[in-house]
């Protein structure tokens, strides 16, 4: 049998999205999905319930390949030991995909076993195993007091004792991590201009180096591509866009990128999440035809589009999945000259870089640019993400400001 537990989306009638966790007999536990139900999903959107099940699969596989019997060893009250504690941080070190499967040896023994020497390079970063940990955290906490609820008065305290040094323990393990934007050796890549003018030479559809096949393929990436470059879209907005958010009649036209989760008109299970706040972005009338090519000719020729009004959709006319749409721009990689980083939160940030350039050829002020990046990108008024998106653009300031201190401090 095999050892992976495994996160499985779901869709209610309503349209809400959540998720639950199927074992590896294909049951569904009850505590996980319990705790997914009435903790993690009130208030929390689809992917923090995703996150925190993941969380909880490394939790569970982790007990069966050491052969920890997790629900009865805290009804016992004896909960986790040290040794079991710094197994389990180090487990959560590690991506599922790197744990090694055996095959069952003997009933009643351990039938798994992961050889945590032959997965050193198979880790998440410490940020990730950082989250991680703190979820298993919290749902053993929550799990502690719900095996003993109904227990004795005297069990119960004694339960909670135990239940308070193993969270401690635990969380003494958990390691420190650095705030994010300490150093400035591994600066967010954007890209320059000369790959920016590649781009938009290949994804021409009659370009002979286009990576996509067919015509309806290409001319729906050849706008795709154009929208991310010209708004900076997060894969959530772009692949959430209706026709009803194209206004054309504006002037100039303008496309309305709008919160809508738990869409019951979207058959996506994992449908597309925008994080940013509601917003109106306009749309510069040199490339608008794109957009009126795609709806009006290319859109239209697929009969099932009818029935779906997301603007971006499959051959079958079915919206397109989050999955393939991130292919669309990773598919760019195959090309010469693209590098091989490419993705659309490179896009994202090569975004900001331009704008960055655009603001200090104007002189526009600091604190008007970043007010203007935040409406833009819909960041709150407080965010500091104006900040961490302009650290490529700043740094090249940085550095050519020192150069030229070097040209005239240093003797030659």
């Amino acid at each position: 049998m095999s050892l992976k537990y495994r996160v499985h989306p779901i869709k209610f009638e309503s349209g809400e999205r959540h998720a639950v966790l199927i074992a590896p007999d294909g049951t569904v536990p009850f505590y996980p999905s319990y705790y997914a139900m009435s903790v993690i999903r009130i208030g929390n959107s689809v992917n923090t319930v995703f996150s925190n099940l993941n969380a909880i699969k490394h939790l569970y596989t982790w007990a069966e390949t050491q052969g920890v019997a997790l629900h009865q060893k805290i009804k016992s009250g004896n909960m986790l030991s040290l040794a079991e504690i710094d197994s389990l941080v180090a487990f959560c070190r590690l991506k599922y995909d790197a744990i090694v499967e055996s095959p069952a040896s003997v009933e009643g023994e351990k039938s798994n076993v992961i050889d945590l020497k032959k997965t050193n390079n198979s880790h998440v970063s410490q940020q990730t195993q950082v989250i991680r940990l703190k979820q298993v955290l919290n749902y053993l906490e929550w799990l502690v007091f719900e095996l003993f609820k109904n227990r004795k008065s005297m069990d119960f305290s004694k339960a909670l004792e135990k239940k308070n040094d193993l969270l401690l323990w635990l969380n003494n393990r958990i390691p420190l991590t650095k705030p994010k934007g300490y150093s400035t050796i591994n600066v967010p890549k954007g890209y320059g201009l000369e790959v920016h003018k590649r781009i938009l030479e290949v994804i021409e559809p009659n370009h002979p180096e286009n990576p996509w096949r067919g015509a309806f393929v290409k001319h729906r990436n050849y706008l795709y591509v154009n929208m991310c470059l010209a708004l900076g879209l997060r894969l959530g907005e772009i692949n959430n866009i209706s026709l009803h958010d194209v206004v054309r009649t504006g002037n100039p036209p303008f496309i309305k990128i709008v919160r809508n989760p738990d869409n019951p008109e979207d058959p996506r299970i994992i449908e597309p999440n925008v994080k940013t706040m509601p917003r109106s972005l306009v749309i510069e009338r040199g490339w608008f035809h794109l957009l009126a090519n795609y709806i009006d000719v290319h859109r239209r020729k697929i009969p099932a589009t009818r029935l779906t009004p997301f603007l971006f959709v499959s051959r079958t006319g079915q919206p397109i999945s989050l999955k393939a749409a991130g292919s669309i721009i990773v598919g760019l990689r195959r090309v010469e000259g693209i590098p091989n980083n490419m993705s659309q939160h490179t896009i994202r940030h090569a975004w900001n870089e331009r704008f960055s350039e655009i603001c200090d050829e104007r002189g526009v002020d600091p604190e008007r640019e970043a007010f203007a990046r935040r409406e833009y990108m819909g960041w709150s008024p407080s965010s500091d993400m104006p900040a961490r998106y302009n650290r490529r653009h700043l740094k090249r300031k940085a550095d050519a400001y020192s150069l030229e201190m070097q040209n005239k401090l240093i003797r030659k």
